[in-house]
């Protein structure tokens, strides 16, 4: 038994702590690398701030269009108006069934 901790020990210490100073490594690099970029300069900080409000504003102003869509598609009044304009359709296609054919290519050409 104890052979084998002997043995995962040696492992461990011969795979397992470089493997983890390389990682180890290459985060403290990386944090060092944005840490010397530091944060940006003031004016583009105001810069990031005054696009932020303006893209925040056009968001609120899309999303009050969009509920007034969704108001409009979703009333009774919107689906009267589909069905009168289905019903039309219907209506002109008939009409024009009714046409004699040399009527009917002419309104084809145009």
């Amino acid at each position: 038994m104890l052979e084998v901790g002997i043995v995962m020990g040696v492992v461990f210490i011969v795979i397992g702590l470089p493997t983890i100073m390389v990682f180890g490594y290459l985060i403290y690099r990386e944090w060092l690398k944005q840490r010397m970029k530091g944060a940006p300069p003031p004016e583009k900080l105001r810069e990031i701030y005054q696009q932020l409000e303006i893209m925040r504003k056009e968001n609120e102003k899309l999303r009050k269009r969009l509920e007034n869509l969704e108001t409009i598609v979703a009333s009774v009044e919107w689906d009267k108006l589909l069905n009168l304009a289905r019903e039309e359709i219907e209506i002109a296609g008939r009409e024009r069934e009714e046409l004699p054919p040399s009527r009917r290519k002419e309104l084809e050409g145009n």
